[in-house]
């Protein structure tokens, strides 16, 4: 009975800490501005939508990495690598380290033409304006499961 009751408390603390950190992102999110979601619209989504959406958008269920390009609350949040997004150093920027192929290769077939990482680092700047009636959230990445020797030599594999 303890073991329940105590079992309960944590989960409902964690699923605590998750709705704070939820609201934490959404009320430090920059304001909007026309001009940026205009920018968002014609620059940004269609690079998405050509180069990432594949592994980033479409499946919620299986994105690669963690990390879903479906708004600017999924970005902050990021994936299994941290956040995709660092609005205090843009330059640091995990998305934007990605496509410069600093850190790892995205799109990983070829690199984005110079003028479209110019693109997203200004995007970035400004602040990852969004179309708001396009915003998906859909919530904290799934861990990786890493199966490694040991555990493929576990019994019940």
């Amino acid at each position: 009975m303890l073991r329940r009751l105590t079992t309960g408390l944590v989960a409902t603390l964690w699923l605590t800490q998750v709705a704070f950190a939820q609201d934490e992102l959404k009320n430090n999110l920059p304001v909007q501005t026309d001009e940026g979601i205009a920018f968002y619209q014609e620059k940004i989504k269609p690079i998405f939508a050509e180069h990432c959406a594949a592994c980033h958008v479409d499946d919620p269920e299986s994105l690669e990495g963690g990390i879903g390009l479906t708004g600017r609350v999924s970005l902050l949040r990021g994936g299994h690598s941290g956040p995709a997004v660092d609005l205090q150093s843009p330059d640091k920027s995990l998305l934007l380290l990605a496509v410069q192929r600093e850190v790892i290769k995205m799109p990983p077939d070829e690199p984005l033409p110079k003028e479209q990482v110019e693109n997203l680092k200004r995007w970035i700047e400004m602040g990852i304006p969004w179309t708001p009636a396009e915003e998906v959230d859909h919530g904290p990445a799934k861990k990786a499961t890493m199966v490694d020797d040991k555990a493929k030599n576990w019994w019940a594999f």
